[in-house]
């Protein structure tokens, strides 16, 4: 497989690692999250709120204005967000690596959920409680920047192609 990898330009080659250097500092912030006491936790969602706040509160949902309600949202976005970012990596890096090596869309799914499946017992260690449907919902920001990545490149190479 190395071999292979040598095949692709030096430029792809460098890209690709600058790529994974990011990926693992994705990662480390994730992680890093999720070793913080509770109150640590707490004051960071609490300045991701003051931005998010006032988007929630120009939704027509009303159920959505509580205090609590704008809170769990909060955390929520943060966890989905998160884990977009890491799905959009890991497909960036997936393109990149092309033809050499052509990891399968499941595989890369199943990584993104082993790192959230860690993410999330990582927390037990800082006193905070694990939840399976956070797991589900960072697999599925995973899955968002998957697709729209995968999506970006689809339309990019449908332009060159009539550039051409």
């Amino acid at each position: 497989m190395i071999e292979r990898l040598y095949a692709l330009s030096l430029k792809r080659r460098r890209a690709a690692l600058i790529l994974m250097a990011l990926i693992i500092c994705t990662i480390a912030f994730i992680w890093s999250n999720s070793l913080q006491n509770p109150d640590e936790s707490m004051r960071r969602s609490d300045v991701a709120e003051k931005v998010i706040r006032p988007i929630v509160l120009a939704l027509p949902v009303k159920q959505w204005h509580s205090e609590d309600m704008v809170t769990f949202i909060t955390r929520k976005l943060g966890h989905f967000t998160e884990y977009f970012l890491l799905g959009a990596e890991l497909m960036l890096l997936a393109l990149l690596l092309r033809p050499a090596f052509r990891p399968r869309f499941v595989w890369l799914i199943l990584f993104a959920g082993a790192i959230a499946a860690m993410d999330e017992s990582l927390q037990l260690t800082s006193g905070r409680g694990a939840a399976v449907s956070d797991v589900m919902l960072d697999i599925f920001g995973a899955l968002a920047g998957l697709m729209m990545m995968a999506l970006a490149a689809g339309l990019y190479a449908k332009g060159k192609q009539k550039r051409a």
